[in-house]
């Protein structure tokens, strides 16, 4: 399924549509949100990152590698301040909805239901089918339900993650 939408012939804004759901696969399901207020990657090619829906609770940093996959992408939509330009042309809601509007249209044409959210879910997906140890998924999608040792005394080795992440889009 992931190689039909890969195949499509898509312009205009399902082509954005489509653009912005990959490259929320290629940074390992990143949330929608993070992905609109992202920040350029730094010298070293990694994006980082706190997750918006749970900011207030202090998180960890989430440190991400932009593989080629995803560099492409950020190419051809390139902000100034931000990682895309959406995030300085709309509001996040706008373009949301415009994105869900083009993703249903997409959907339709593959006989799917596609949606943002899928893109997060795929991932997580594949990487399980693919033998990627749970902890690496859950670090990868950003989730903080770790233990006391986790959260004061180990220092998270994010190489597991890009190495993880290379797997998943060599996979598809």
């Amino acid at each position: 399924e992931f190689k039909e939408l890969l195949a499509l012939d898509l312009h205009g804004q399902e082509l954005l549509a489509r653009d912005y759901f990959l490259l929320s696969f290629y940074l390992c399901g990143i949330n929608p949100t993070d992905l609109f207020h992202l920040l350029p990657p730094d010298k070293k090619g990694m994006v980082s990152f706190v997750r918006q829906k749970i900011a207030p609770k202090a998180p960890p940093t989430i440190h991400l590698y932009v593989h080629e996959c995803a560099r492409e992408i950020i190419n051809k939509y390139r902000g100034e301040k931000h990682l895309l330009y959406f995030a300085e042309k709309y509001t996040y809601d706008t373009f949301l909805r415009r994105i869900d509007r083009n993703l249903k249209a997409i959907g339709n044409k593959l006989g799917k239901h596609l949606y943002m959210y899928l893109a997060r879910d795929t991932w997580a997906t594949y990487a399980d089918q693919i033998g990627i140890p749970h902890e690496v998924i859950s670090k990868a999608l950003g989730h903080t339900d770790s233990s006391t040792a986790e959260k004061y005394y180990i220092s998270f080795d994010w190489t597991k993650v890009h190495n993880a992440n290379k797997q998943v889009i060599d996979y598809v």
